[in-house]
């Protein structure tokens, strides 16, 4: 929008006169200005008419006047910008029926959650408001909606501005089928619950495109000017350049060497090379590789093979020059992507957008812009809010809409005289407004890009602690958080979802441990154990990878060759084979893998072919060597090798006796391989099914450790059929980069600076393997690079109420998100035994013990909840006596008295209802010459009081009498 439109948009606000509030007359035409001004850019949402900070708001309206042609000098007026605002926030109040109003957003309706604004201006109290952490919970209050339904909640503040309800909306959601726009109004009742109440919005849709347009230009124009407020045009702006435009030219330069150079001389197998080359090798200038597509999509090309990039290099050609229009060729070659990829991949949306995206940008820059899912989705939104991604994948109509968008774009850049070289500048100008992004409108969009697997594994936090008092359900919700990160649709019963963890557990993607005094580094990241060679029988010391490390090896297995089909296992035996030595005979097994063989190096350069028995092999090696030794282990070994293995069977290839490196089925019988540089001549051909770039973990196959010898059957019992058949299928069910979660249990009970050692930066998110500021470290004992995969997820659980723990490492705390588990004596709502309401018992003790000593000391519901409807007295009281009243023992150090208070019994009016009894000392126990005896009382427990109903009403009735 033009000075001159503005000018004109700006008479529609009222001035101080319309808005009758009494303010400074002088200088009428600059007042009047300013009303105006302060009108438009609360509309144009550049203002927050509830922000308490004035100065700022006069900041804005000022660089507003100041950017305006003939705008008045307004220097001397700026305190009527606090008069302005007071007068629409009258406004909007009044406008609002006086009720909290909540606009819903795409982002909170499909995750299910009420986003607050303006929480100061909100009707709930402050001691309400907790925070995300869970370190400041809030106050729990009631809600109920005009569905009907009931909750309880506290408001959960992402920042000082706003926040959410903490209980998800599914329920509620469900029933008024909101949509984006909709309001959800909340009124404080007089009995000081809350009630939610739904409208619809007004004229749904009446906005037309071109003022949604104008208004999202102006947002993003405002953003952009605030992170360059000195900005004067893209040719000259040294910042800009700096920032955002030498890296991309150097990347244009890049890609037209090593993918364009090769394309336009029909190099196809270069120019696949070349492409993943160029995605990789960090930039001259930022010492990075390219941020346009993610290390998870890099992987897919990298996935794809030699021959796979090749036709991709193919078909990227046909896009970039071919005959049919530019939506055409994108769905052509998204087509052509997909038969190369075969079965086994997945190519996620996310991945389609950015490789394609790039590809187009990078070699045509004066027509084309970098297609990042989430970012560019937030900033096209702002310009045409029906805007969203075809959610199967990148179609080519996607690409022809966000042309057209940028164009515009482009040409107000123009119209501004900041003179654009080409798309590259429209791009950086989005992604410079869009990075100014308040922290609840990007995770809105997160929230809602549930279609990108970085968006999927970034649902629940990478690490997180469950803590509370014992008996809360610390362990138990460690399941639905595993779940909500390995299943985010999967629902039903507890059953169900037990079942379908314990399968995750089978698999190997959860993995679960308990930290104590004695667990250590060694235990979790890798340590020296002393062992017996199952050939020598003698000691020997290896390193051995913790528990830890394992998962993230696990995590980040990457099969680098893969058959398409898949294999019936029926009627095959599994062998253990190792390819020579692992770590210093690497080149025998390399040859193996790339001729398709599988060698022993027992029986030098003998030819075995026509041995018929055990005894023909051991007389061939006597033959070739009289002067050997025992040849007890190699006669075997090649027996088995020759003899016993049938073509079909399967070879699983280990590296030492801890990881597997390749599985393969046997296609051959013997065959004598001649080889100049070392003994390994016996041979069989070999079909890989599966090669992977790094060792995986026995435990992704295995019940127990491999042994160290060369060949032996891996029997049922110690090999897992079901994990090999999942490696093995022909579509694969879990990802290569599927999460993998790994459950600390009592996290607070190890010394955790010990156990974590170097890594406890590491698993900090932005530290991750494939984040910008990614982290790695040479680990002590086996002096290798180790970096945590971003998909590898902790959850920890700690109880507050141990007293033998210390504090928290404060570094854990920082990386870690924490989540309250309170008791919650709703869950026994309904239940009594002979008159006892469990739901008021466990509250009114959790609320002396809260007065008593802390909240982390209360006790937890899960010692209540055996007891169902018609429980019996005798359960309830062996519930008190081997748990409760040891608890409280455990909590007061022995103090008798405060138990007594806790349990109410010094206002019971008979001691036969009374579970503690005070009496004094024998008056003669020490004599009356003993000085300086103290005086206190003995207690004692009244075994009588445990099995009468009036024991436990008079605990809740205390609270009342």
């Amino acid at each position: 929008m033009n000075d001159e439109a503005i000018h004109a948009a700006l008479d529609r606000y009222p001035t101080w006169q319309e808005g009758k509030v009494g303010g400074s007359r002088t200088g009428t035409g600059s007042a009047a200005f300013i009303w105006r001004a302060v009108g438009y850019l609360i509309e144009q949402g550049e203002l927050d008419p509830f922000a308490r900070d004035t100065a700022a708001a006069e900041t804005a309206v000022g660089r507003f006047a100041a950017a305006l042609t003939d705008a008045p000098d307004i220097s001397r007026n700026l305190q009527e910008v606090g008069n302005a605002l007071s007068y629409w926030r009258d406004r909007m109040r009044a406008s609002d029926d006086s009720g909290y109003r909540v606009t819903l957003t795409k982002g909170a309706i499909d995750n299910a959650y009420l986003p607050l604004r303006r929480l100061s201006d909100s009707p709930f109290p402050a001691d309400m408001l907790g925070d995300d952490q869970g370190d400041k919970p809030g106050r729990v209050a009631e809600f109920d909606t005009d569905t009907g339904w009931r909750f309880r909640s506290d408001v959960r503040s992402s920042n000082k501005q706003s926040g959410r309800l903490r209980t998800r909306m599914g329920p509620y959601y469900k029933v008024i089928q909101p949509r984006p726009g909709d309001s959800v109004r909340i009124d404080l009742q007089p009995d000081g619950s809350y009630r939610l109440r739904h409208d619809k919005q007004a004229g749904r849709g009446t906005t037309s495109p071109a003022s949604a347009f104008d208004q999202g230009y102006a947002a993003l124009r405002s953003r952009f000017l605030a992170a360059y407020p000195d900005f004067a045009g893209f040719p000259g702006d040294p910042r800009y350049r700096d920032q955002e435009r030498i890296y991309k030219d150097e990347m244009i330069a890049l890609y037209r060497t090593l993918v364009l150079a090769p394309l336009s001389q029909r190099h196809w197998s270069e120019a696949g090379a070349g492409l993943l080359k160029f995605l990789r090798m960090p930039l001259r200038s930022t010492r990075k590789p390219q941020n346009v597509v993610g290390w998870r999509y890099v992987d897919v090309i990298d996935r794809l093979g030699e021959q796979g990039r090749s036709g991709l290099a193919e078909a990227l050609a046909d896009l970039l020059d071919g005959d049919a229009d530019v939506s055409g060729r994108v769905d052509a070659f998204i087509a052509r992507w997909k038969a190369h990829a075969g079965k086994g991949q997945k190519l996620l949306p996310a991945a389609q957008r950015s490789i394609v995206g790039l590809c187009l940008a990078l070699a045509f820059p004066d027509r084309h812009i970098f297609l990042k899912t989430s970012e560019l989705r937030r900033a096209l939104r702002l310009l045409d809010p029906g805007f969203d991604w075809t959610r199967a994948g990148l179609a080519g109509v996607d690409v022809v809409r966000v042309d057209g968008l940028v164009r515009r774009v482009f040409e107000r850049l123009q119209d501004e005289g900041w003179m654009p070289a080409d798309r590259v500048d429209a791009q950086g100008f989005l992604w410079v407004a869009i990075s100014q992004s308040t922290d609840t409108e990007q995770e809105d969009d997160d929230n809602d890009d549930v279609d990108d697997a970085e968006a999927v594994l970034s649902t629940e936090p990478l690490n997180q602690i469950l803590f509370g008092p014992p008996g809360t359900g610390k362990t138990f919700a460690t399941i639905d958080r595993a779940l909500a990160i390995l299943d985010p649709g999967f629902s039903g019963s507890r059953e169900a979802m037990k079942q379908k963890f314990d399968a995750h557990v089978a698999s190997g993607q959860v993995r679960f441990v308990t930290f104590h005094q004695s667990f250590g580094y060694e235990d979790f990241v890798e340590g020296i154990r002393a062992g017996t060679n199952d050939v020598t029988g003698q000691i020997e010391y290896r390193i051995e990878d913790g528990v830890f490390k394992q998962v993230c090896a696990a995590a980040e297995q990457r099969v680098v060759q893969a058959a398409a089909e898949g294999i019936d296992l029926a009627g095959r035996r599994v062998w253990k084979i190792s390819l020579g030595q692992a770590g210093v005979e690497e080149g025998v097994y390399e040859d193996c893998i790339a001729q398709g063989l599988a060698l022993i190096g027992f029986g030098g350069d003998a030819d075995l072919g026509d041995v018929e028995s055990r005894e023909d092999i051991l007389r061939r090696l006597r033959e070739a060597d009289p002067a050997q030794g025992t040849l007890d282990y190699p006669v075997t070994a090649l027996n088995t090798f020759i003899r016993r293995v049938q073509v079909g069977d399967l070879f699983v290839v280990t590296e030492g006796n801890l990881k597997f490196r390749a599985i393969g089925v046997v296609t051959s019988g013997y065959l004598h391989v001649p080889r100049e540089d070392d003994s390994y001549s016996q041979g069989r051909r070999v079909k890989w099914l599966r090669v992977y770039e790094t060792g995986v973990p026995y435990q992704e196959l295995m019940e127990n450790r491999f042994s160290q010898m060369t060949l032996y059957e891996l029997r049922p019992g110690s090999i897992n059929m079901d994990k090999l058949a999942a490696l093995l299928a022909a579509e694969e069910s879990r990802d290569a980069n599927a999460p993998r979660v790994l459950i600390i249990d009592e996290i607070n009970r190890g010394n955790v600076s010990r156990i974590f050692g170097e890594l406890i930066t590491l698993i900090e998110p932005s530290k991750r393997a494939g984040m910008p500021e990614q982290l790695e470290v040479t680990l002590p004992y086996s002096k290798k690079r180790f970096s945590v995969p971003g998909n590898v997820y902790l959850i920890g659980t700690m109880n507050t109420a141990d007293r033998s723990l210390a504090s928290l490492d404060i570094a854990l705390r920082r990386r870690f998100s924490f989540v309250e588990m309170p008791p919650r004596p709703e869950l026994l709502q309904g239940r009594e035994i002979e008159g006892v309401d469990l739901e008021r018992l466990l509250t009114v003790i959790n609320q002396r013990i809260e007065a008593l000593l802390d909240r982390d000391h209360c006790i937890g519901h899960a010692c209540l909840m055996p007891l169902g409807r018609g429980a019996s007295l005798d359960a309830l009281a062996e519930v008190f006596r081997s748990q409760i009243i040891p608890l409280l023992q455990e909590y007061f150090f022995e103090d008798w008295q405060r138990i007594h208070w806790v349990l109410n019994d010094h206002r019971k009016t008979s001691d036969a209802h009374r579970f503690v009894l005070p009496s004094p000392p024998d008056a003669g126990l020490f004599g009356v010459e003993a000085d300086g005896v103290p005086e206190r009382m003995l207690w004692r427990l009244n075994p009588e009081a445990f099995g009468r109903a009036e024991s436990y009403i008079g605990i809740i009735e205390a609270a009342q009498g």
